[in-house]
């Protein structure tokens, strides 16, 4: 056989092998179906409601009592504030009031603002010896709104057991948890000094206490608006944690595929804006 009739042979064989072997693997893929969201960077965002229940907790051991000056302190002040916002931030709130330390209380309105000025309330059988915010932790619920007023004096061993209720009570049942730090007025004893034992005492002007509060984020930021509009509740001393990354974001197209230069300068200017970012800045 000729040499170039073979070569011609062979080659149109491996051409129908190759078009046969393609028209095989010609089927139909289903069609890919992407989920485009951002509910893993900004979370779902929750509904304002008309209505809130909020629980108002306050550490009613010996060394909150330093707090208790007078009814003229920032610490007072921010008792009367935290109802005042809760009634204010909701056309409807449903405010009740605990004491708690080593077990926790419900009490009345009066008895929740005796805590401003009166030193029995810090001295109460059966909570005033520790703190156990892992017992007020316990009680949240991502339905309602929980705040505890407290100094955050815990030993060490409560701390580990407190942040352990927290993942189990709160992170992994979507409650968000947030804190505000105050600083106020203070003469009494404190018993986070080494070398006091049974207490040191201290007169100051500026010991900070802390609102820590359970529930969803936007109830959160709506209480942190309204509490704000005092002096004394700043900012940048207010943190939520939460999984999720901002709050949300625009994005804006600077450049298409087809273009050959930046359309929209004045946008790469500013930035892409989003308020994590203002915040940060």
């Amino acid at each position: 056989m000729n040499l170039k009739v073979t070569k011609k042979v062979f080659y149109y064989f491996f051409l129908l092998l190759f078009v046969t072997g393609c028209s095989g693997c010609s089927k139909k893929y289903p069609e890919i179906k992407w989920a485009y969201t951002d509910r893993d960077v900004v979370g779902t965002q929750t509904q304002q409601m008309d209505h809130i229940d909020i629980d108002i907790y306050v550490d009613a051991t010996t060394s909150m009592e330093g707090y208790a000056v007078n009814s003229s302190s920032i610490y007072s002040e921010f008792l009367d504030q935290m109802e005042a916002s809760a009634l204010s931030a909701w056309k409807k709130a449903d405010p009740k009031f605990f004491k708690f330390g080593q077990r926790v209380k419900q009490v009345d309105r009066n008895e929740f603002l005796s805590a401003k000025n009166n030193p029995t309330f810090y001295h109460e059988s059966g909570i005033f010896m520790n703190t156990y915010i892992d017992s007020v932790i316990s009680r949240t619920d991502i339905n309602r709104l929980s705040v505890l007023i407290t100094d955050l004096f815990q030993n060490d061993a409560d701390v580990n057991i407190m942040v352990e209720r927290i993942k189990e009570k709160c992170f992994a049942k979507g409650v968000m948890v947030g804190i505000l730090g105050v600083k106020s007025e203070f003469k009494g004893k404190v018993f986070d000094v080494p070398a006091f034992p049974h207490g040191f005492a201290l007169n100051s002007k500026e010991r900070p206490f802390y609102a820590i509060m359970f529930g969803n984020s936007g109830n959160m930021e709506l209480l942190f608006q309204s509490l704000k509009t005092k002096p004394f509740v700043k900012e940048n001393q207010f943190l939520i944690f939460s999984p999720f990354i901002i709050k949300s974001y625009n994005v804006a197209l600077l450049k298409t595929k087809e273009s050959k230069s930046i359309t929209n300068l004045d946008k790469l200017a500013n930035g892409v804006k989003s308020p994590f970012i203002n915040e940060c800045n």
